[in-house]
């Protein structure tokens, strides 16, 4: 039987995504040239899917960093209001110590979607079949991220290179129990993908002192992703569940 601590983590990972899928807005990246593959998508640094997935972006602005070709980065800055996402600027940047490439880049477009009842009709049966009520992670009408393939001209002088940061420390570790609904979700930690998937078992490895929280993402293609920020613990469990709804 799990204890108080772990039920009570549970119910606040859960609460914490509830509440802010309640004021978010759904947004499926796409790639119509195909030129990105399924490159990642990051939000202010932080694994939030890949090319292809619909996202989940509370209010506020974003920062979303695609990886590009030639190695280098999409910059797209979006605000959230409600379900209104508006496009505020968007830049290509080249790698850490990579040359920076004459560079063509059509600027990406925002595509509003409507709900078909052909998805309704199919998300209310996958429901109806599951035996489950629509939770609030049910994904409501979206919008599309039009993002094309930047074109690369002659290369310039090298660019700048940041040093790594390094940092030693005796690892601890934190058990994570993570659930979705479908299972079969792939698990992602801190931006890299694990071999285990949903509903599967994790020990992951953290820092004291350093290392609050890690990132963790659950992507299903054709679904709506899922991240949560786990809390880390020296021998501590925290249980994640997580809806992937099919996208408006």
């Amino acid at each position: 039987m799990p204890s108080i601590n772990v039920v009570r983590k549970s119910l606040v990972l859960w609460a914490l995504g509830a509440f802010s899928l309640v004021q978010a807005a759904t947004l499926r990246i796409d790639n119509p040239d195909g030129g990105l593959g399924a490159a990642k998508v990051r939000d202010n640094h932080v694994l939030v899917g890949l090319v292809g997935d619909t996202v989940v972006l509370g209010p506020g602005d974003h920062e979303l960093q695609i990886d590009a070709p030639r190695d280098h980065t999409l910059v797209i800055a979006l605000r959230v209001d409600g379900e209104q996402v508006t496009l505020v600027d968007a830049r290509t940047a080249p790698g850490n110590c990579g040359p920076s490439f004459e560079t063509t880049w059509d600027a990406p477009k925002l595509a509003a979607r409507a709900t078909t009842a052909g998805a309704a009709k199919k998300a209310r049966q996958e429901r109806a079949d599951a035996a489950v009520a629509p939770g609030p992670d049910a994904a409501r009408r979206g919008t599309t991220l039009l993002v094309s393939t930047p074109k690369f001209g002659a290369p310039s002088d090298r660019g700048a290179c940041a040093l790594p940061s390094m940092l030693s420390c005796t690892k601890q570790f934190t058990t994570v129990s993570v659930d979705s609904v479908p299972p079969g979700g792939e698990i992602w930690v801190a931006g890299e993908r694990t071999s285990v998937k949903t509903r599967g078992l994790l020990s992951v490895p953290f820092c004291p002192g350093y290392d609050k929280t890690k990132s963790l993402l659950v992507r299903m293609p054709g679904r709506v992703t899922c991240l949560r920020d786990v809390p880390m613990s020296e021998g501590g469990r925290v249980d994640v569940r997580c809806d992937l709804p099919l996208p408006p």
